[in-house]
């Protein structure tokens, strides 16, 4: 941060949009190694809790993720207020001050949040985490317009409403009026719905992954239980000695009752040999 303030100190208003590139591209990489580093906790956690058998992962992961959060609020905070130490304060006002520091905000969170998602709330390796939540980056890049505004065919620039970047753009001066179609009204709403579109996707896409595991889970019940019903495993567990004859449970754990009553050792279970008053066993037991 102290380099920034030394390399960008009274910067001119024209030079806007280069700092703020730059700021926000500082703003990631601080927090990178954070969010790379997820993953891992998130293993080393889950294995913690299946050692000591406590139900804390929710938990843990809720908490970290609020944690993860106040980095990333923290971090901007910061960047706002050395954005404001290197341009004219009427360049600032010209943003939109307190609306700007929201766009820089979401910006930043549309980036960050896919890592939060795939880091904590999957069981993705790191090296598959990395690419997953780095793909909102370089789309970012390719479909934003923001860094040659009015370029790009016809179909491919509609994705640029889908960035908060984009809007984040369109309260720049010198290069709003390059870029197309910026809203005139509720530009900040655009922006934090832009910003948490990769939360939406990655919450929807739980939503269905939940849906057909319940799917799955309720046809294995609905099969277990028509083969309960089937003659071939009422005589199982007849033979099995679990029920009578009569389908009557055999009384587990009763004294006096063996469920297995009636069974015979085959000659191919294992049996034990008990030797006592220090006599040797026969050598063809051994």
């Amino acid at each position: 941060m102290i380099l920034f303030i030394i390399s960008y100190w009274n910067s001119a208003g024209s030079s806007t949009a280069l700092v703020l590139v730059a700021l926000q591209i500082l703003c990631f990489f601080c927090i990178n190694p954070y969010l790379i580093a997820l993953s891992d906790w998130r293993n080393f956690m889950t294995e913690e809790a299946e050692a000591l058998m406590h139900s804390s992962v929710g938990m843990n992961k809720a908490l970290k993720s609020v944690l993860t959060l106040i980095v990333l609020l923290t971090i901007s905070i910061f960047a706002f207020l050395m954005l404001k130490s290197v341009l004219p304060d009427r360049s600032i006002q010209d943003m939109g001050d307190w609306e700007l520091w929201v766009a820089m905000l979401f910006d930043s969170a549309s980036l960050t949040l896919p890592f939060i998602c795939f880091g904590l709330y999957t069981s993705l390796p790191l090296q598959v985490v990395q690419i997953l939540a780095s793909f909102p980056f370089l789309f970012m890049i390719f479909f934003s317009t923001t860094f040659s505004p009015g370029a790009g065919l016809e179909g491919v620039k509609g994705l640029r409403f889908l960035f908060a970047r984009f809007y984040l753009w369109c309260v720049i001066p010198g290069v709003m009026e390059g870029m197309e179609d910026c809203p005139k009204d509720n530009l900040t709403l655009y922006t934090v719905l832009s910003g948490c579109l990769g939360l939406f996707l990655f919450l929807g896409l739980q939503g269905v992954l939940y849906v057909v595991e319940m799917n799955k889970a309720n046809a294995a019940a609905a099969d277990f239980k028509a083969l309960q019903g089937s003659d071939e495993f009422k005589q199982l567990q007849v033979e099995m000695k679990y029920v009578d004859a009569d389908g009557t449970p055999r009384g587990f754990g009763q004294t006096g009752v063996d469920y297995k009553d009636g069974y015979e050792a085959t000659a191919t279970e294992d049996t034990t040999i008990t030797v006592s008053g220090g006599a040797e066993p026969p050598a063809n037991e051994l």
